[in-house]
């Protein structure tokens, strides 16, 4: 029997939380079926919350303060102002989505990478490729890759922002894409695991969560896995404080509304070694 990690809970009676990113003290993430995004400190006390009115998916922020969620229900970047929850559309991106939005992530220049689904988490017809979406500051979208992407969830990038890691749930991989001229890609394979959010660790490694098998995993940007934090329930997305002191994880009974509706799920947190 595989022993659990240490494990401890930030904060709980969530519905189903993803999406956590730490930012000036707190981390924050999304309640999917809630429509919100709370931040909480290393406590569990909350820092902010926003209602959004409609299904969030990444999240991240511009370089005035701004914090940008996809939509996933209409297939925009949405820019929400800090302290109102003032709400404006900061990207539209139907004609460029495929069935919809998913991840998000942020640049420091406020650019923003969105994923977008080929097909359907529910369904189990045909999966076809979804595709990458570089907004940039000024609002204007690209589709930077459409090749054999299946099921592009979670993606962050390397905080030397070299690199763009993108959790492929159908792929069982996390492909890196090398952002500039070059613009290479290629995969960390992962046979047997459903990648679903990511989060950097360094500028060479990262953390991904494998939503049927209880547990993160750190691979370097070689694709090797070089480390497993296992924890008690089903987990989602990682996420790492400033100091990497902790690998944080959103944990939860399932994704379906059913599930968000018991109040079960939570953020777990793990200590990590220096």
């Amino acid at each position: 029997m595989t022993a659990v990690t240490e494990e401890h809970v930030l904060v709980g009676g969530l519905g189903f939380p993803e999406e956590p990113r730490w930012r000036d003290g707190a981390l924050w993430f999304i309640d999917i079926w809630r429509k919100a995004i709370t931040g909480v400190s290393e406590t569990g006390a909350q820092a902010g919350r926003y209602e959004l009115g409609f299904r969030p998916g990444g999240i991240g922020w511009l370089p005035g303060g701004e914090l940008v969620v996809a939509d996933v229900e209409t297939n925009r970047v949405v820019a929400v102002q800090p302290g109102t929850g003032a709400q404006r559309t900061h990207a539209e991106l139907n004609g460029l989505t495929r069935v919809r939005t998913n991840g998000l992530c942020a640049a420091r220049d406020g650019t923003v990478y969105v994923t977008s689904i080929g097909s359907d988490l529910q369904t189990q017809g045909d999966r076809a490729s979804g595709n990458i979406i570089r907004v940039a500051p000024d609002g204007a979208a690209t589709v930077i890759c459409d090749d054999d992407l299946m099921f592009p969830n979670g993606v962050a990038l390397t905080p030397d922002e070299k690199f763009l890691i993108v959790a492929e749930t159908f792929g069982e991989r996390v492909s890196i894409l090398e952002l500039g001229h070059a613009g290479r890609r290629w995969s960390a394979p992962a046979p047997g695991t459903y990648p679903d959010g990511v989060c950097a660790a360094d500028d060479e490694s990262f953390w991904f969560a494998d939503a049927r098998g209880k547990r993160c995993l750190k691979a370097n940007l070689a694709g090797q896995i070089i480390q497993t934090c296992r924890f008690s329930r089903l987990c989602y997305a990682p996420a790492v404080n400033a100091d990497r002191s902790r690998l944080y994880a959103t944990a939860a009974d399932g994704y379906d509304p059913t599930a968000s509706a018991r109040g079960n799920a939570a953020i777990i947190w793990t200590p990590l070694m220096p």
